[in-house]
């Protein structure tokens, strides 16, 4: 007998529209792994981050843990709805080979772009000669 599925607002990524889901649905596309046989969404960060795992749990609704592995976090949930919708608004399992911009309302990119950058961002200061940059990665 298999055990009782934890409780998530299956509907959350439904519809993106406000800035916090537009922001989660950046950092799951940079930092998020959809599992191809099954409909798991599971992300996994360093342990500094946990606060971070604890807030999605939070905004998603769901009952389950953010587990601590060694100096890592864990978040992994069961939803075929939410897999499904991840997957219309091009979030795929092996994602870095096929992540697409999704088609949220404009308005809503900065937060995306945010979400993205805080899952896989990074940026540094070059200066060479008189000139200072800022590169964003």
């Amino acid at each position: 007998m298999a055990p009782p599925r934890l409780s998530v607002n299956d509907n959350y990524f439904k519809i993106i529209d406000t800035s916090q889901k537009a922001y989660w649905l950046g950092f799951i596309a940079a930092d998020g792994c959809l599992l191809d046989t099954r409909p798991v969404l599971s992300i996994g960060l360093q342990i500094q981050d946990k606060s971070l795992l604890e807030q999605l749990r939070d905004d998603l609704g769901y009952e389950g843990m953010v587990h601590t592995y060694n100096h890592c976090v864990q978040l992994r949930l069961t939803s075929k709805e939410i897999k499904t919708d991840l997957m219309r608004l091009g979030i795929t399992p092996r994602k870095s080979l096929t992540l697409t911009w999704p088609q949220i309302e404009k308005s809503f990119y900065p937060d995306f772009i945010r979400g993205y950058f805080d899952g896989d961002g990074s940026w540094s200061i070059r200066q060479r000669g008189n000139y200072t940059g800022v590169i964003f990665n």
